[in-house]
């Protein structure tokens, strides 16, 4: 994993995740730091950052074979687009694109599991300039001891998410957060990072070459 010297120190990471339990502080829905603001029109809306190369490539993947990479996410950066971590890939054929959970393991109760979530979307550069091409967002869900996402975990995103993405040869960009709320003020003790509140961690973007 090759990452830029402007980036090389932030390599924890946040996940937002929302679930309301019984045992869980109020929080209207609108205000609930459990379900952040991230979903598929912040996606869209990064094509605007990398037409203007403001984003720059914390990894760059090989596009001749398969591979699984750590890729790190931001927290408190100049842009929402800016706390992606994002990796670039010149693919020699066709691929396809899945992002999991890369961070420490949350098992310690549903509602710790349910605040954490994937995020990852694919972008292709084509003669115009950067074009989305999907992506996708996964919350927590315990299960017998493991927390395991998906995007028909509570709160759905099904509506717009995919599991994976297969594209054909070509220049592409990689966004990816994972996240995990981290704020005693909400039940979460655990202090799994620097940040007294949220943190991020690594994600691991798989490419399967066809």
């Amino acid at each position: 994993m090759k990452l830029t010297t402007a980036r090389r120190a932030a390599v924890t990471v946040v996940l937002m995740v929302g679930c309301l339990l019984a045992a869980a502080p109020p929080a209207a829905a609108h205000d609930d730091p459990h379900h952040p603001l991230v979903g598929e029109d912040l996606l869209k809306s990064c094509v605007t950052e990398l037409n203007a190369r403001s984003l720059p490539v914390d990894d760059t993947l090989r596009g001749d074979t398969t591979s699984i990479s750590l890729v790190p996410s931001y927290l408190h950066a100049r842009t929402p687009c800016a706390n992606f971590g994002w990796a670039a890939i010149e693919a020699a054929r066709t691929f396809t694109l899945s992002a999991r959970w890369g961070g420490v393991y949350i098992n310690f109760s549903p509602w710790d599991c349910n605040h954490s979530s994937v995020t990852y979307a694919l972008y292709r550069k084509n003669t115009a300039g950067w074009v989305y091409r999907g992506g996708g967002m996964a919350y927590g869900d315990l299960v017998d001891g493991k927390c395991n996402y998906a995007a028909s975990n509570f709160p759905s995103q099904e509506s717009w998410s995919r599991s994976s993405i297969t594209e054909g040869a070509g220049e592409y960009r990689i966004a990816v957060r994972s996240w995990s709320h981290d704020d005693p003020d909400y039940g979460h003790t655990h202090n799994l990072c620097a940040d007294p509140k949220e943190c991020v961690w690594n994600t691991q973007v798989n490419i399967r070459m066809d």
